[in-house]
């Protein structure tokens, strides 16, 4: 009888345990305010959160959450719109202020600790590759091997998107590949990217391009300026359909990569 007792007891902490879990809060990764204009402007984006692997940038501009428009929305009710359970997906339409394109992004909310990882100058000797589709994963930076191919560890970087087309560069020699698919020009009508990771040395991206292009995929260098600093960002695409996006980060995920995916404007 007591034997029976206990391991009752233990199947309902058990099972209280993954309620718990299943109940916890997460939120995306940023800090916002609002401007004279009414319009909501990222001040900050947290290391290693949903919102940093999905390319998110300070000063641009959140212009809706799940479709709702933020133009003169209070703050604190925006706090509410972005956080939801942990492993649900908020979609973010925001603004590039210099370029003036727009962009979409849907990120895995997760927990966030702000500020975990200030000072901390000995995670830039990582390799980091963004992730935005599994949200129980560590925060801490994810070191995915690539692709049948020797890749040198770079700096860790906030990950950093202008996700425009018609800034994007494809390396050379990239090959064809199979119909689903579209071909290495950033410049097409194609929409969607699969992001694997950005980096500090071009070196290095260029050498995750070789890696993903052996293994039949149409890759590419997109290069960006972000806060003074150069950063290379590894994309793959442009494709079609956001399915077609979806199928190859599940098909990475299976092989041990993170990746996130990123809707470009058409302007």
């Amino acid at each position: 009888m007591k034997y029976l007792i206990a391991i009752l007891l233990l199947s309902t902490q058990l099972v209280f345990a993954q309620n718990a879990e299943s109940e916890k809060q997460g939120v995306v990764g940023i800090r916002y305010t609002k401007n004279a204009d009414g319009m909501i402007v990222i001040k900050h984006v947290e290391d290693n959160s949903p919102a940093a692997q999905a390319g998110i940038q300070v000063n641009d501009i959140m212009i809706s959450v799940d479709g709702s428009s933020l133009k003169g929305m209070d703050p604190g009710n925006i706090k509410n719109m972005l956080r939801g359970k942990v492993g649900s997906t908020a979609e973010i339409k925001l603004e590039n202020p210099q370029t003036k394109n727009e962009y979409s992004v849907r990120v895995v909310r997760k927990i966030v600790r702000f500020g975990a990882n200030d000072g901390s100058k000995d995670s830039l000797n990582k390799t980091t590759v963004v992730e935005a589709s599994n949200a129980d994963k560590s925060e801490a930076a994810i070191k995915a091997p690539p692709p049948k191919a020797t890749v040198k560890p770079t700096e860790k970087i906030p990950a950093t998107t202008t996700p425009l087309a018609a800034t994007a560069t494809a390396t050379q020699n990239t090959p064809t590949f199979n119909s689903e698919k579209a071909s290495a020009n950033p410049s097409s009508d194609s929409k969607y990217f699969v992001q694997t990771g950005a980096f500090f040395t071009k070196e290095i991206a260029n050498d995750q391009v070789a890696a993903f292009n052996q293994k039949g995929y149409t890759s590419f260098v997109d290069p960006a300026k972000i806060n003074g600093s150069n950063v290379f960002r590894v994309r793959i695409g442009p494709l079609p359909t956001q399915l077609s996006a979806e199928a190859i980060s599940k098909k990475l995920a299976s092989q041990g990569i993170s990746a996130s995916i990123i809707e470009a404007s058409k302007n």
